[in-house]
């Protein structure tokens, strides 16, 4: 039955545009219930709003949203319009979560002096309908961008990508948004796309080439982050209530995961092609952390020599071990301990940088080959980079006050705290000790495909977005989650590991995406 229904929605144009005005209807009337009957507790109001104009003319382009919709069904592929429809779908139930979560209202400039009359009957017909509530994340632009990615590749794509982009700015133009709205809305369509629509795969020609970073994508995406994560910041700080400063905390410390995965790339040098541009985005997101990118990259970077070595088998015992030891250690990095380590080190590379390596890093293994692995050539830059990262923090508490550190501590333990479940119970061996971990499509698309983490150590120049086509066959893909409590629930153990195919990880047939 539901195939029928599918196959009836795609048979013709005419079932696109039926389709599509219905589901634009029902959508609206749900809108306009949640519009009315929600109350505002939420201001995202920042300089920056204040700063774009009004621009009423722009509402010619803010309503072309209503025809760019049907449009885009008309000229959609076959077969995939019914999937595209559930994907819009999808992404409305998720702002609708939004309104729910973060009422808000938008303050509505004064319509006093707007010629010629008809637009400003216009405007005044279309506030008077649509009351300046339900704000983030924008339904134009998600809408909007999740089809403008849909079409991209199809006859005229880049000008879907533009009308797409130009109806994102009349949001703020026709001041329907704010500027946290917009951030919000084209994040969540680059999500609900990459969980709808993921790369397809077809195994790689002899030579492939390891694919190009996508460098736009990556800066969009660190820029639009970095935004909601001082977003997140400025909500906290005027949050009258405990309810109030919950979901900023939340929402912070799970923006620390793409964020990492963006860093961790440009530590690789696969940020972006240019390579100003890639160590810029490096130091500038690893101030988040903080940290200093330079020293960050080196002790990343050995750790793909060090992994599963000796001084990296955080939850395996060996004889020689004191258990109660190495049982604390297990868990203070399992829960996120790691992470105060971050600023601490940070703090400690400005002011004494001696004492790190001489002093506090030789009081523990791990700790000893880490920082050992920064060499005298960089300190000047990672001491430079270290400042940068002081002044940063120290600059967000003056101006956020003490929620600034709370919702830094929260992003810290929630990054921290998922970085080595990629690695437990995995082979002893530099190349194959990590796990390609199955997770919900929606949660991998928020880590950016951090999961694939074998793919990763296999094969660490391949950027993010194509860690899937580089699966390995010969190893099982254990759940997230429930791997997660495994291992914290056995904590480390006396057992011995394999070492399988050690020597054969480079001859895996490997696979690259083929475009949708």
């Amino acid at each position: 039955m539901t195939a029928r229904l599918i196959a009836l929605l795609d048979k013709n144009f005419a079932t696109r545009i039926g389709s599509t005005l219905g589901l634009v209807a029902g959508t609206l009337v749900i809108y306009q219930w949640l519009n009315a009957a929600l109350t505002p507790r939420f201001d995202f109001f920042v300089p920056l709003d204040g700063w774009i104009p009004f621009l009423p003319l722009s509402w010619l382009i803010y309503v072309s949203f209503y025809v760019m919709l049907p449009l885009a069904a008309w000229w959609a592929k076959p077969g995939e319009y019914p999937k595209t429809l559930g994907a819009v779908l999808t992404a409305n139930v998720l702002c609708w979560l939004g309104f729910v979560l973060v009422p808000s209202h938008y303050p509505r400039p004064s319509l006093d002096g707007v010629d010629p009359a008809w637009l400003h009957a216009a405007l005044a017909s279309m506030w008077s309908d649509d009351l300046p509530g339900n704000t983030l994340p924008s339904i134009h632009v998600t809408t909007s961008t999740l089809v403008a990615l849909r079409l991209r590749e199809a006859k005229g794509g880049p000008l879907w990508l533009l009308w797409a982009l130009a109806i994102a700015v009349s949001t703020l133009t026709v001041k329907q948004h704010f500027v946290a709205d917009v951030v919000a809305g084209g994040l969540l369509a680059f999500a609900v796309n990459a969980v709808f629509f993921p790369p397809r795969v077809e195994p790689a020609r002899p030579g492939a080439l390891i694919p190009r970073p996508p460098s736009g994508l990556n800066v969009a995406l660190a820029l639009g982050i970095m935004g909601l994560l001082v977003s997140c910041q400025w909500l906290a700080s005027r949050s009258s209530s405990t309810v109030g400063l919950v979901f900023p905390t939340i929402a912070f410390a799970f923006l620390f995961l793409p964020a990492y995965t963006l860093l961790h790339d440009a530590e690789h040098g696969i940020f972006h092609e240019t390579h100003w541009l890639n160590e810029t985005f490096g130091v500038l997101l690893a101030f988040c952390f903080p940290g200093s990118f330079s020293f960050l990259r080196m002790c990343h970077l050995g750790h793909h020599r060090r992994n599963r070595s000796e001084v990296e088998r955080f939850d395996i015992l060996e004889p020689h071990d004191d258990v109660f030891a190495r049982r604390a250690y297990f868990y203070f990095l399992y829960l996120g301990g790691f992470w105060a380590v971050v600023p601490l080190a940070t703090v400690l590379l400005v002011v004494w940088p001696q004492a790190l390596r001489t002093k506090f890093a030789p009081l523990h293994a791990d700790a000893d080959a880490m920082v050992k692995g920064v060499t005298d050539s960089v300190l000047r830059r990672v001491r430079l980079e270290a400042l940068g990262a002081v002044v940063v923090q120290t600059l967000g508490v003056v101006t956020f006050g003490w929620t600034w550190a709370l919702l830094q501590a929260a992003g810290g333990l929630c990054w921290a705290s998922q970085q080595y479940v990629t690695h437990a119970g995995s082979p002893r061996d530099a190349l194959d000790g990590a796990h390609n971990l199955k997770a919900p499509r929606l949660y991998e698309a928020l880590l950016l495909h951090f999961n694939w983490h074998l793919a990763h150590h296999q094969h660490p120049k391949v950027p993010w977005l194509y860690l899937p086509s580089f699966d390995d066959a010969s190893r099982r893909r254990p759940p997230y989650l429930a791997s997660f409590i495994r291992f914290f629930v056995k904590g480390p153990q006396p057992e011995a590991i394999a070492v399988p195919r050690a020597d054969e990880a480079e001859s895996l047939p490997l696979t690259v995406p083929r475009s949708t």
